[in-house]
């Protein structure tokens, strides 16, 4: 009988390490994108919503958090079109050549992008020549990989 006990012991100690490496360790797991808000409802709704580590996915270096599984998978389809421009850094900053990260709650969807800010916006701030001058300079900022 104490042979069964050991081999269900270790049984148990590996399918806990199988569990816990399929799961990955917290302590490297990337960070977490937009301050954990759900990027596909800032276009569906429409608002700024929480996300839930429910319904995480890495993407592009960055762990993102959705409201629903629904909102994750239209996001794993197609990334590209909800993840937020300069990975989450202020459009203003990175226009001028900085890098910081914005305040998820200062947004704007321009264009079919998401673009955040560190301080409160118009919802107009990238409408016309001047927000169309200033995406192209954090566009180009942001290719130039600015720090």
């Amino acid at each position: 009988m104490p042979r069964r006990s050991l081999l269900i012991g270790i049984a148990a100690t590996v399918l806990a390490a199988v569990c816990a490496r399929a799961q990955g360790d917290p302590a490297k797991s990337p960070p977490l994108a937009i301050r954990g808000y759900d990027p596909v409802a800032y276009f569906t709704p429409g608002a700024l919503t929480k996300g839930s580590p429910e319904f995480a996915y890495d993407w592009d270096g960055s762990r993102y958090h959705f409201s629903s599984a629904a909102n994750r998978t239209l996001f794993v389809s197609t990334p590209d079109k909800y993840a937020p421009q300069y990975s989450g850094n202020c459009t203003g900053l990175m226009g001028q050549g900085k890098k910081l990260e914005a305040d998820p709650a200062n947004w704007v969807v321009s264009e079919g992008k998401l673009y955040l800010f560190s301080a409160p916006v118009s919802v107009n701030r990238l409408d016309g020549p001047e927000g169309r001058d200033l995406v192209r300079r954090a566009d180009a900022n942001w290719k130039a990989g600015v720090k």
